[in-house]
């Protein structure tokens, strides 16, 4: 498969990624997102763990 048939304009990236990325932030500021995201940490780090 060609990389030209899924090539986004680096534009429209950038868009999207100003829309997102106030949202992302609000929900991490929150205890939910904070929780979240720790308990993301902790699974990552078991993995490495098991990798080594």
């Amino acid at each position: 498969m060609s990389d030209e048939k899924f090539k986004i304009p680096q534009s429209e990236i950038d868009s999207l990624a100003r829309m997102l990325l106030p949202k992302i932030q609000e929900y991490f500021s929150t205890e939910k997102g904070w929780r979240e995201y720790e308990q993301w940490k902790q699974q990552e780090m078991t993995i490495a763990e098991t990798k080594d």
